[in-house]
């Protein structure tokens, strides 16, 4: 078990337990095991009482910052969290659904690039086919000599511009 999960399982044992239950438990290895189930009973029903007078005192009480703010990186991290403690069957289920969260996030990135892509070309690269190809040519001419060519070497001659 991940330190994380543990972390995440202390925190809620933390806010739903009174430090006399703690104590129980810590008793509770002490114990007869004749006796154990009866505590382990009790142990029980008084986290049962805390934890709904603690609700009724306090309804605000939550265990994170601000559940409006989940995403998929929240989605994923719980899937994470939970895959340890799942059958293969779950795990499957929940790899599923890790990789569609990273399908969808890789298609939003997509689309903002195409969107920024737009932005920069409104005149769009719909029909290449019309386009006449010693304009290209042109352009990167253009490029090289405002560059400085072989000067600087950033384009180097090649056997077509010889010609």
């Amino acid at each position: 078990m991940d330190d994380k999960r543990i972390d995440k399982a202390a925190a809620f044992d933390t806010l739903f337990t009174s430090n006399r239950i703690q104590i129980l438990k810590i008793l509770a290895y002490y114990m007869d095991p004749r006796l154990l189930k009866g505590l382990a009973v009790y142990i029980k029903m008084s986290e049962l009482q805390y934890t709904l007078t603690l609700f009724r005192r306090h309804p605000e009480t939550s265990l994170c910052i601000a559940p409006s703010s989940a995403n998929e990186e929240t989605a994923t991290e719980l899937c994470n969290d939970l895959m340890p403690l799942c059958d293969e069957t779950q795990k499957s289920a929940l790899q599923q659904i890790i990789q569609m969260m990273d399908n969808i996030h890789n298609f939003q990135e997509m689309m903002e690039m195409v969107q920024t892509m737009q932005e920069l070309f409104p005149e769009g690269f719909s029909d290449l086919s019309g386009m006449d190809p010693s304009m290209l040519s042109g352009l990167f001419s253009t490029a090289k000599s405002d560059t400085g060519g072989q000067k600087n070497g950033l384009f180097q001659d090649t056997p077509l511009d010889a010609g």
